[in-house]
C-alpha cells in the first residue's frame, strides 16, 4: 500500500522542479548578453525511497522528482581549445602590432624610402666617376649621402621610440595585469571554496573566474586543471591548478591560493618569475627562471 498523500507529494515535487526549471530558464535569457555567463540547468533524480517503512512492497514505484542543485553547462574540452587558440592570437597580435609599427617607419612601398635614398646616392656616385674632377658632382654626391645618413638616423630614433612604448607597455601596463589577475582568480578561488563549504555552488563566480582565466590565456600560454579535494566525508571540492606551458617545461602559476607574480626589475630587461615571498622561482635543475624579453 501507498500513503494516502503520496499522489500529493509526487505532484508536489514536480511542480516545485518545474518551477525551478522556470527560474532558471528565466536566468539563462536574462543573462543572454553577459560577459562569461555559462548556462545553467536543474539536476534533478527520480525519488524512490527503497525503505518506506510499512508501505514496502516488492514492486516500489517511485514518489516524483528531487531537486539536487543547480550546475552550469560547460564543456571542458572546449575550454581547453579556446584557451590554446587564445594564446596563438594573442601573440599573433602582438607581433603584428610591433611589424605595422615598423611598417610605417620602414614603408619601401607606399613612400619613398631607404631604397630611393640609396638609389639617389648610386646616381650621384656613378656621375662623379664620369666627371671625377667636377666640384659641382662631388657636392651632389656629398649632398645625396648626407640626406641618407640623416633619414637613416631618424628611422633609427622613430625605432627606438617604438622599443621604448613596447618595454614601457609590458613593465607597467601588461605585466602588472596579469599580476592583478592572478591575484583576482586567488581570491575568487577563496570565495568559491567558502561557498561550496557552506552549500552554495557559486556558479556566478565560477563565471568571473573563467573570464580571468580566459583573459589570462591572451597574455601567455597556460594549461588549467582541476585538483579534486576532499573536505569532509560528504563533500569533495575542485581545487584550481594554472600552469604557464613553456616550450620544454612547465611552471606553477596558481596553486589555488598561491600564485607567483611576474616582473622585470629596474634597470633590466630580464623578466623574472616569483614567489608569493618575492623570491625567485626556480626550475628542476635549480635554475632561476627568466628571460630577456628585449634582447
Amino acid at each position: 500500500m501507498r500513503s494516502t498523500f503520496a499522489g500529493f507529494t509526487t505532484a508536489q515535487l514536480a511542480l516545485r522542479a518545474s518551477q525551478y526549471g522556470l527560474d532558471v530558464t528565466g536566468q539563462n535569457i536574462s543573462n543572454v548578453n553577459t560577459n562569461g555567463y555559462t548556462r545553467q540547468v536543474v539536476d534533478q533524480i527520480s525519488l524512490n525511497l527503497q525503505n518506506a517503512g510499512r508501505y514496502a512492497t516488492v514492486a516500489n514505484v517511485g514518489y516524483g522528482t528531487l531537486v539536487t542543485g543547480i550546475s552550469q553547462v560547460r564543456d571542458p574540452y572546449l575550454d581547453i581549445r579556446f584557451r590554446n587558440e587564445v594564446a596563438k592570437v594573442g601573440e599573433a597580435d602582438v607581433k603584428l602590432a610591433g611589424l605595422q609599427e615598423i611598417e610605417s617607419i620602414l614603408d619601401e612601398i607606399a613612400k619613398d624610402g631607404i631604397q630611393t635614398q640609396l638609389s639617389d646616392l648610386n646616381t650621384m656616385l656613378q656621375k662623379l666617376s664620369s666627371n671625377v674632377s667636377s666640384k659641382e658632382y662631388e657636392n651632389m654626391v656629398k649632398s645625396s649621402a648626407d640626406s641618407l645618413t640623416k633619414y637613416l638616423n631618424q628611422c633609427a630614433k622613430q625605432l627606438e621610440t617604438i622599443r621604448s612604448n613596447h618595454e614601457y607597455n609590458l613593465t607597467e601596463v601588461e605585466i602588472p595585469e596579469i599580476n592583478n589577475i592572478l591575484e583576482n582568480i586567488t581570491e575568487l578561488n577563496k570565495s568559491i571554496k567558502n561557498g561550496q563549504i557552506n552549500g552554495t555552488p557559486a556558479l556566478e563566480l565560477l563565471d568571473q573566474r573563467n573570464v580571468l582565466i580566459d583573459q589570462l590565456a591572451s597574455y601567455v600560454k597556460i594549461s588549467v586543471s582541476y585538483v579534486p579535494t576532499k573536505i569532509s566525508d560528504s563533500l569533495t571540492i575542485d581545487e584550481l591548478k594554472i600552469d604557464l606551458v613553456g616550450e620544454n617545461n612547465t611552471i606553477n602559476l596558481l596553486n589555488h591560493l598561491d600564485h607567483v607574480n611576474f616582473e622585470i626589475p629596474s634597470g633590466t630587461t630580464q623578466l623574472n618569475i616569483v614567489d608569493k615571498d618575492g623570491n625567485p622561482v626556480k626550475d628542476a635543475n635549480n635554475v632561476v627562471i627568466g628571460e630577456d624579453v628585449f634582447s
